[in-house]
């Protein structure tokens, strides 16, 4: 079953992109894992190297059948491996359908840098205009991410 949830785009860490301030990765954490994770499968053509934050408040999430897999993934000699799931999806901007991938890198193996349990952070191409504070919808897949409201 097809799910539409409402959120807003909001500043992440930049570290993905590689525009903040301060990061370890000049380039973008994506731009350096993108050639791990198309080497296992997942091909990234077409998305920028960079996340969109969707807030979608009040809710959390629980990734239940991945699209995409990485266990114990050693994409930076500096840093310990990580693991990722990454999960089709569909982004709704204005009127605009676009295929993006839900982006997780899995919080246990993670050191830093990790997101709000209502944040979504989103793999997709170049949304042009868009900018923070704008409404989105995401439609998700059931079978393949759980998501409930918190009171």
């Amino acid at each position: 079953m097809i799910k539409k949830l409402k959120g807003v785009l909001i500043k992440g860490y930049q570290i993905a992109s590689g525009t903040a301030p301060i990061t370890p990765y000049k380039d973008g954490s994506i731009k350096l894992q993108k050639p791990f994770f198309q080497q296992r499968g997942f091909c990234m053509k077409g998305l920028y190297l960079a996340t969109l934050n969707i807030d979608i408040p009040n809710h959390e999430f629980t990734i239940i059948k991945p699209t995409y897999y990485f266990d114990n993934l050693k994409w930076e000699k500096d840093f310990p491996a990580e693991t990722f799931s990454i999960v089709s999806c569909t982004l709704v901007y204005k009127t605009k359908q676009y295929d993006v991938y839900i982006y997780y890198p899995h919080v246990e193996t993670k050191s830093d840098h990790i997101q709000k349990k209502s944040t979504l952070e989103i793999l997709s191409p170049f949304v042009d205009g868009i900018t923070y504070g704008d409404k989105v919808e995401v439609l998700i897949d059931t079978k393949n991410i759980s998501e409930f409201t918190k009171t």
